[in-house]
This record gives structure tokens, C-alpha cells and sequence, in this order.
């Protein structure tokens, strides 16, 4: 669902785009002579100049003596303007025409600099969206009437906002922060309008909300399973034959197994395995036993003795010893030399390839820990756990190097269908989670493959007993007269269907940071993911390899700085900014830090399932692969990738194996699930990923989307959208045992405080009280819940009894609240509140 919404976002844009080119602009000036506000007034002698009205009086003369302009006392470091359109506006763009006094002086460029664009529905212009935000290199490219097309919208105030920091951003800017507009011209119509300058035409009702594109009347938005082209003005339904969404034309983005084409119009060949195929082209995924190529067209069942081939060039794929078996067998028709040279070659060939093998996989003073069998590691570390060394000198190991190359899933249908994980989860949880535990101890602990590279490095692993094995680690450009300088304790790991698709890291050490930041850099990589705090239970995990905003970090590569931080409840995102100090290349990059998953625990489900979809919403226009890290680069960082990957591939083929996708993680990298709680975890994961349907909506289309769920879908159940997402809402809540989740509720001396014995506070999330008499005890009917952007946002209580008024104020004092909010009528009588008096 996540995808779908980042799609109709981009319908939105394009459609918006496209109108943009192929009409005459049409929309009204919809903020002249509307009410304005500025940060601050300019006074000269005592009398204001530059009143924020200046620039929405219809003048467009550029020049600040002319009194057209605004301007705001001198020596501030944020300066905002903003204009009330008095009504939800769509809007069609924002034309600001700045300071430009037309001779030599540039003054005004130094000013503008940085400036940027909000709309919003109050005042609080963060409560909105900024659509635009100058990050001009130069002074060069700053330019004094500038057009935003990209500020488009419903919206009821459109802010101006600058500001400047210490130290600049660039050298180049003003010391202080002014905004001097001239006019700006916000372009659009009312919602529901739209029009040849006087916005007199309605949208179609066919529009969810009657919301349309203020110029054009084509809607802006169109529901689920619906859409319409650049040229139309309603929304049309997808074709029926499209499993989900379609695109602006009516091309399917998916299709039901069995089918393809841009309609879904086709159907895929019968041979192909379980009857799916590529959507574009029909080429089969897998293929029947006995079939091969492309479409699985060609017949191998009489070629191979085993009647199955090889999909791409139809080798059979059965042991080839019965074709020996039969040439010793014709020889022996003949004379028994025959047969002894038959043998003879045969035993020779045999013995050749044995020594060519013995020779390629015998690994002179190779040290590496044999893998452990595991036991019940509920108790163990994710990270730290010591394992067993063994030196081995000259020990055969096993080639396995044809399974290094398979990808699983590739040669057919495997695993099970998305839509049995809850119940295969509640069949292996039963009887303590046995079935769990006992296939978690199937996977190998410890190293299985070479990793002498490693060896040669100690000082750069975090850990003694986590290595990168030789044959997919991350190889670094070699430093001129460093050695060792191509070594990061990394490795590539595969996703379902592609190889090398993820970069599994080590948190850096202090000595290593700049080889991370080498690795980003050489990976091309936009995106990190950090899953690990830097201090966890006074043990050091990570060293801190960004800056803060405004002191830069300088490593032996690289100039870093941040460019801000958005905090969450339960992650921070942070904007980066690198710079090659040798070629002055710049890239952005961002880290996303899961900042809620200690060590030796799991996280809430839902918290990574939602971090997971941040990542995944961010698009960077750097190719690489995603760089994903907690302290060991093991445990926490192999349930994201699994989640990631599979969970893309369940989505696309509705099949998932998690077990054999583990074992494929294992290949490249040690240890990445490392406790069976993380893979009880991972599966609970999945099966809330894939339920979840996706509610993240667009400010600016929050008024047409609450329409459109608010709409009757069956008239004789009175059931709308809005009610189909409640039910879902309420069917993924948690399912809490009374005996287990809710002991402290249930204690005799407790059952008396509370209100009623079918809301009680869980055991894992109650507000305990810090102080209280010695009679009493930590208990109160009280859970603590998550804000937006902190983990201890809010306290959720009842009203308090008789008896438990104290309890309610040392709730209170406790926690240091300094607001109470009542939902409900404290003067019923019933309720016996007088703890407020």
C-alpha cells in the first residue's frame, strides 16, 4: 500500500505538470488584497514602512523606494510573510517578484538566498507542506521574479519564511535574515472551482470532494482503483481485469496470476509454474517440470531421463552417473579391455577433477569458527555473543561455490502464500513456540566461509567474532601506501530476486569512519539505515559518524555537514551532506536511525514495519545500494533486510519462504538472525506489514481523501470507506491475554481501582507510579502512549475514584504534567469526580 500511495502521489504531479504544459494558464489571482501578517514592522523616525499589504497591492514595481515592497526590522535571524486567502484555496502556483532596484547593486541576491515556500490550512505554517526551499550554490543564480508551479494545492495560507544560522550556510548569504517582497501572486481558485480567470466553472462531482486542478477542471485526486487521464475532467474505474490500481491511461499495475498485458488482457502460457508470468511481456517466471525457455514452450521430458530441466537452456538437470552407467554397459558387450579402459578413463577423469578441486578450495592457514549448533538463545546477546575458534592448516572445505551464485526462488514456486502466514505463526507458536525455536536452530552460528581478509584487519572489526567473508565483501578503492586500505568489514547480501541489492555494515569504529563514509561514496548509496543507538546499557555500539547541524566534521575524505533532522517517536531522519574535498563533488545522502531496538530485545512490530516505510518513501537519485547497519552489522540488520526483501516479494508474487531466505542471507554474511525472538519477530513483522494498509495522506488532499472514505459504499449497511478502515483498524490490535498482560490490573489489593474491569492498563506499558505511601503501591489505572514525535508522549487515564484522587495527582506530580485534558462531562453525578475541586 505504501507504493500505491507514493503512485497516486505521483499521478497528482503528473497530472498537474502535464496541464501546466499543454494550457494557458486560466486560474485567477486568488491573494490581492487579502490579509497579510510579517514577522516584524520597519520604522524609520517612528513611522512604519513596508507594510506586509505591499505586496498584494497589485504593483509589481520592484524597487523598495517606491514604497510597492515590504521589508522587517533589521538584525534578525527568521523572518517570515504570509497571506490569508480567507478560504481553502486549490492552488495553481505562487509568482513572487523580489527586491530588484535594475542597476549594479546585487544586495538584494545576498538576501533572498534560502528563501522558502509553505502552504498550510493555519497559521502554523509546519503544520503544512514546503513546497519550495532555494538552495542555490551561488549568488549567480539567484534571480528576483521567480514562478513555483511546484507549490500547488489546497491550501489556506501561503508563507514566505527565510532565515539565517550560525554559521551561514554559504559564505555569500547576508549576515541577517530579511524578506523585501514586491508582490506575490498566488494563483489558483476556490476548492471546487476552477477556470478562465474567474474560476465560474464547477468541478465534476466525479472528483473526490469535487476537488479539480484550478485551470484545467481536471481532478486531482481520484480514489482507490480509479483514475483519470491529462484530458479528462472525472475519474473513470480501472479496468476490472486489473488486480489493484491502474495508472493515468487504465494500464494495469498489476495483474492476476495467470495474466498479462498493459490491460491484463492476456493469459500466460499453461506451462508456466503455478500459471504466473511477467506482467510486460508474458515471459514465465518458472516453469513446469519438463518445460524450458522463455514462455516454457519446449518439451524436455523425452530429452532428460528424469523428464526436468534447466528453465534458460533446457540442460537436463537429473545426475549424470546413468549415462556412465549405460557407456559401461555397451562396452561390456564387447571384450573386458574395453571395459578396463572404459573404467580406467573414467576413474582417471574422476580423480583429475577431485585434485582440481582439492586444490581450489584448500585454504592455507585459514582461521574461521565452525558453525555451533545452537541452543535456547533467548537470553544471548544479538552482538556480542563469544563463539568458538578453531585454527584449521590446509582442511579441505566443501565447495559450495554453485550455491554462492543461486538466488533463491528462481527455479520455481516455492515457499508458501502470503495469506496463510498469520495462521502458520499461531499453529508454531503453540506449546512455548517449539517449532520455532526448532527451526531457528537450523541456522549455522558463526562463520562458514573464508574470511582471511578479516584476519589481516582485527583493528577495524567491532567485533572479534563478526567477519566479512572473502567472497562478498565490500572492496574498497585502494589508498596509495596504506595497506589494507580496501578493507571495511562489510558485505553484499542478495535480495529474493537480484544480487549484491544491500550493503551490510558494522556500526563504525572511530578509526573506521572515514572508511565508512569511503564505502557510501564508492557505493554510490542516498540511503542508510542505522538500527542501533550509540550507547546501549553503557556499552558503546557506534561511533558517532555525523555531524550536528552547524559543526560541520571533517574526516581524511570527506567534508560532512547536516542539514537538518526530523525527530520521531520511535526515529530521527537525517539530511547529509558530503563533499569529496580532493574533486568538491557534493552528495546528499539520508539516514534514517531506528533509535527504539536495544540489544537483546525486540522491537514493537509496528514501530519497524512503520520506520520500514519511511525508508522506503524516500526516493534519492544516487544509485547505489542501500547501506544498512547496527552495532555488529548481524542480528538487527538481517530482520531489516529480510523484511524489506520479502516483503517485496510477497507483495509481488504472494509467495514468501523465510526460512530459506535466512539461509540465502547466511551465504554472505554471518549471524543475521541471531536469537529466536528476532525470528518469531520477523515473521510477526511480515504478517503486520503486509496487513497494513496504508494511511498516509498529503496535507493538501486530506479534505478530497476524507470525502471520498466518508462515502456511502453499501447503502443498505449504511458502510462506508471510513468504517471499512476502522474495522481493519481494530481487527490488527493487539490480542492481550488477561492472565498474562494485565497481572498488576488483576492483584486483589488493585481490582478496587478501576473503573471497570474490561479497561484495564497492560502490564508492558503501564504508568507506575514513582512515589506513594507505604500502604499502597505502584499501580494505577494508567498506560503511557507515544506522541507523533516522542515515545513518552502521552499518560491515558480513567477518571479517577473516590479512592484513587491521590493516586491521580501523584500521577500527575510524578511525571512533572502540567496539562490535564478532560474528554467527557465531569459533572455527572455517577461518576463521583470531584478531583479537580
Amino acid at each position: 500500500m505504501t507504493r500505491r500511495t507514493f503512485i497516486l502521489g505521483g499521478v497528482v504531479l503528473y497530472i498537474i505538470c502535464s496541464n501546466l504544459l499543454l494550457i494557458v494558464e486560466l486560474s485567477e489571482i486568488v491573494s490581492r488584497k487579502k490579509p497579510t501578517h510579517q514577522s516584524s514592522t520597519y520604522k524609520f523616525e517612528g513611522t512604519v514602512l513596508h507594510l506586509s499589504g505591499n505586496a498584494v497591492d497589485g504593483n509589481t514595481n520592484q524597487e523598495l523606494g517606491n514604497n510597492s515592497c515590504t521589508y522587517q526590522a533589521v538584525g534578525r535571524k527568521e523572518v517570515w510573510w504570509r497571506v490569508d486567502l480567507e478560504r481553502e484555496v486549490t492552488i495553481d502556483k505562487v509568482e513572487i517578484y523580489y527586491r530588484d532596484e535594475g542597476y549594479q547593486w546585487t544586495g538584494w541576491k545576498n538576501r533572498f538566498a534560502g528563501y522558502e515556500v509553505y502552504l498550510s490550512n493555519t497559521t502554523d505554517r509546519l503544520t503544512g507542506e514546503r513546497c519550495f526551499i532555494d538552495e542555490s550554490e551561488s549568488v549567480d543564480q539567484i534571480i528576483s521574479h521567480v514562478n513555483h508551479p511546484e507549490c500547488n494545492g489546497t491550501a489556506q495560507y501561503v508563507t514566505i519564511y527565510n532565515h539565517r544560522e550560525s554559521p551561514k550556510r554559504h559564505d555569500w548569504y547576508f549576515k541577517d535574515a530579511l524578506l523585501e517582497l514586491c508582490e506575490v501572486q498566488v494563483y489558483g481558485c476556490e476548492a471546487g472551482k476552477y477556470g478562465n480567470r474567474n474560476c465560474d466553472e464547477t468541478c465534476s462531482s466525479n472528483c473526490p470532494g469535487s476537488v479539480c486542478h484550478p485551470s484545467s477542471g481536471n481532478c486531482l485526486y481520484c480514489g482507490d482503483n480509479t483514475y483519470t487521464r491529462p484530458s479528462e475532467t472525472s475519474c473513470r474505474p480501472c479496468p476490472e481485469s486489473c488486480a489493484g490500481p491502474c495508472d493515468t491511461y487504465g494500464n494495469c499495475n498489476a495483474c492476476p496470476d495467470g495474466f498479462y498485458g498493459f490491460q491484463c488482457e492476456n493469459t500466460c502460457s499453461s506451462t508456466c509454474s503455478s500459471n504466473v508470468c511477467e506482467k510486460a511481456n508474458g515471459d514465465c517466471k518458472a516453469c513446469q517440470d519438463g518445460f524450458w525457455g522463455i514462455r516454457c514452450i519446449y518439451d524436455c521430458s523425452d530429452t532428460c531421463e528424469s523428464g526436468v530441466c534447466e528453465k534458460t537452456l533446457g540442460h537436463c538437470t537429473a545426475d549424470k552417473q546413468s549415462g556412465v552407467e549405460a557407456i559401461i554397459v555397451g562396452a561390456s558387450a564387447g571384450a573386458g579391455v574395453g571395459i578396463a579402459v572404459v573404467l580406467f578413463v573414467f576413474i582417471v577423469i574422476f580423480k583429475r577433477r577431485s585434485t582440481t578441486l582439492r586444490e581450489m578450495t584448500t585454504a592455507p592457514s585459514v582461521k574461521y569458527e565452525k558453525p555451533i549448533p545452537r541452543g535456547n538463545s533467548k537470553n544471548n546477546s544479538d552482538e556480542t555473543e563469544e563463539h568458538i575458534y578453531l585454527e584449521i592448516e590446509n582442511v579441505d572445505i566443501q565447495d559450495t561455490s554453485n550455491d554462492h551464485e543461486n538466488v533463491y526462488y528462481n527455479e520455481g514456486s516455492m515457499g508458501y502464500p502470503v495469506r496463510q502466514l498469520k495462521t502458520m505463526i499461531a499453529q508454531k507458536m503453540a506449546d512455548d513456540a517449539k517449532q520455532f525455536v526448532s527451526e531457528f536452530k537450523t541456522f549455522p552460528l558463526g562463520a562458514t566461509h573464508p574470511h582471511t581478509n578479516s584476519e589481516k584487519n582485527k583493528s577495524k572489526n567491532r567485533y572479534k567474532s563478526i567477519h566479512p567473508y572473502d567472497h562478498s565483501r565490500v572492496i574498497l578503492d585502494t589508498l596509495p601506501g596504506e595497506n589494507g586500505s580496501d578493507y571495511i568489514n562489510a558485505d553484499y547480501i542478495d535480495n529474493v530476486e537480484a544480487k549484491k541489492f544491500y550493503v551490510a555494515t558494522q556500526g563504525p569504529l572511530p578509526n573506521t569512519t572515514d572508511d565508512f563514509w569511503r564505502m557510501v561514496w564508492f557505493l554510490n548509496s542516498g540511503k542508510i539505515v542505522m538500527l542501533e543507538n550509540l550507547v546501549e546499557n553503557r556499552k558503546v555500539k557506534c561511533a558517532k559518524y555525523w555531524p550536528d547541524e552547524g559543526d560541520p566534521m571533517l574526516t581524511k575524505t570527506f567534508d560532512i555537514s547536516q542539514n537538518g533532522e526530523h525527530v520521531y517517536a520511535s526515529h530521527v531522519v537525517r539530511n547529509i551532506t558530503v563533499v569529496d574535498r580532493k574533486t568538491k563533488i557534493k552528495r546528499e545522502i539520508q539516514q534514517f536511525h531506528f533509535t527504539i531496538w536495544t540489544d537483546h530485545d525486540t522491537p514493537n512490530t509496528l514501530d519497524l514495519v512503520l520506520f520500514h516505510r519511511r525508508v522506503k518513501l524516500h526516493k534519492t537519485v544516487l544509485p547505489g545500494q542501500m547501506v544498512i547497519h547496527c552495532s555488529a552489522g548481524a542480528g538487527r540488520t538481517g530482520i531489516f533486510i529480510a523484511l524489506d526483501a520479502l516483503l517485496e516479494f510477497g507483495k509481488k508474487h504472494n509467495r514468501i519462504d523465510i526460512r530459506h531466505f535466512i539461509h540465502t542471507m547466511g551465504k554472505d554474511r554471518m549471524n543475521m538472525v541471531q536469537t529466536a525472538d528476532q525470528y518469531v519477530a520477523l515473521h510477526e513483522m511480515l504478517a503486520e506489514a503486509f496487513d497494513l494498509q496504508d494511511s498516509l495522506i498529503p496535507k493538501s488532499m486530506f479534505a478530497a481523501k476524507y470525502h471520498t472514505l466518508s462515502t456511502t459504499r453499501h447503502a443498505a449497511q449504511n458502510q462506508t470507506q471510513l468504517s471499512d478502515e476502522f474495522k481493519l483498524m481494530w481487527d490488527q490490535k493487539p490480542d492481550y491475554k488477561v492472565e498474562k498482560d494485565f497481572q498488576a490490573s488483576l492483584l486483589p489489593e488493585n481490582r478496587t481501582k478501576n473503573r471497570a474491569m474490561r479497561i484495564l492498563a497492560v502490564d508492558r506499558f503501564r504508568a507506575c507510579l514513582k512515589s506513594y505511601a507505604s500502604n499502597s503501591n505502584d499501580y494505577i489505572n494508567a498506560v503511557k502512549t507515544q506522541s507523533y514525535t516522542g515515545q513518552q508522549g502521552y499518560i491515558v487515564t480513567q477518571f479517577p475514584l473516590t479512592d484513587t484522587r491521590a493516586d491521580f495527582w501523584t500521577l500527575v506530580m510524578d511525571y512533572k504534567s502540567d496539562t490535564v485534558v478532560i474528554l467527557g462531562d465531569p459533572r455527572q453525578a455517577s461518576l463521583n469526580l470531584v478531583y479537580y475541586v
